[in-house]
């Protein structure tokens, strides 16, 4: 309407997701106790993601200080030798796999309990955080890796709140480096926030690309 673009000219292009995707299973996603770790997913040729990965070896001492036993996990092609010395230290937890094209998504995403991502510039949809939805990953990230996605479903949205009644976004959203540290610390050990999140991305999904687990959509209720 605000474009005056005539209604019939007009389409839902899901371009995401297709509900017979043959790389989504029909198997619910783990649940918060049959994953662990950290994860970040995107190709090195894209500045914001190298940029991304610099800012979890920064801020990935601090994550680990608080979970010593946790990992974060790295996936993407095109790392370059000065990225790799630079963030892949196995011994405080920090892996930049390399990089295999025949590994499903569903592998990379749904055994992590977290998605991370630090995305300070770029433009456009992240599809990091779509996949991470479809897998039933939680994710912590910017505000520029939010934009373009609700982070409150419509249902949420329409409620007016009842005083300490708890809303439940799609992912967490930090402002600085210190609430990224304490979102990615508390959504990796507090179960019921965990499972609040990933349902309400799972609800974002069906809204705003269409996509759902048909046969297992009850595992979210």
């Amino acid at each position: 309407y605000h474009y005056q673009v005539p209604a019939n000219k007009l389409c839902l292009a899901s371009f995401f997701l297709d509900n017979n995707d043959n790389h989504i299973s029909n198997e619910p996603p783990r649940s918060f106790a049959q994953r662990k770790d950290f994860v970040f997913v995107g190709g090195f040729r894209h500045e914001p993601n190298v940029d991304a990965v610099q800012q979890l070896h920064r801020l990935w001492p601090k994550i680990r200080a608080e979970l010593p036993d946790s990992r974060l996990h790295i996936y993407g092609p095109y790392a370059r030798p000065m990225l790799r010395r630079q963030c892949h230290n196995p011994q405080l937890g920090m892996i930049l796999h390399p990089y295999q094209e025949d590994v499903p998504v569903a592998d990379l995403l749904g055994r992590r309990r977290v998605l991370l991502a630090p995305l300070r510039f770029g433009a456009g949809l992240k599809g990091k955080i779509v996949d991470a939805w479809r897998y039933g990953t939680p994710v912590v990230t910017t505000v520029v890796g939010s934009e373009g996605l609700l982070t409150m479903t419509k249902q949420q949205q329409q409620q007016q709140p009842q005083p300490q009644q708890e809303q439940h976004p799609s992912m967490l959203v930090a402002h600085s480096s210190d609430e990224f540290v304490r979102a990615a610390v508390g959504l990796h050990q507090n179960s019921n926030l965990w499972r609040a999140t990933q349902r309400q991305g799972h609800q974002c999904l069906i809204e705003q690309f269409g996509g759902h687990w048909e046969t297992v959509e009850s595992q979210f209720a």
